[in-house]
This record gives C-alpha cells, sequence and structure tokens, in this order.
C-alpha cells in the first residue's frame, strides 16, 4: 500500500492544521505524521482510517 504522503500534508495545511493537531486528532505521534507525509514510513490500516477521518476525507484518497 503506497501512501500518499504530499496529499495528506496538502489536505493538513488546507484544513490549517499542524503535524501536531493532525497527530492528536488522529491518535498517533507528530513524528509518525512527518514521516508518512515525507514517504519515510507506512501506517497501519487503523491509523490510515484514523488520519483520513480527521482530514474530512476517506482512505482510498489516502493511498495509490
Amino acid at each position: 500500500m503506497n501512501i500518499k504522503g504530499e496529499y495528506i500534508k496538502e489536505l493538513r495545511k488546507q484544513k490549517k492544521y499542524t503535524q501536531e493537531d493532525l497527530a492528536r486528532l488522529s491518535g498517533t505521534s507528530a513524528s509518525m505524521i512527518s514521516k508518512i507525509e515525507k514517504g519515510k514510513k507506512s501506517s497501519s490500516v487503523r491509523k490510515l482510517k484514523n488520519i483520513a477521518l480527521a482530514l474530512d476525507t476517506i482512505m482510498d484518497d489516502l493511498v495509490n
């Protein structure tokens, strides 16, 4: 599963969320959000669903 890190970053910025904000809303760490956005870390389906919910989108939009 390839995660669209740049797209997650774009959505986060549109919402005016910091990485810390998104981390808090999705139940993960800011360092994990950073790694996902940079393409350095994959994520579990559960975390990815939580990130999608926090960004008001669906998980399918966040993966290739």
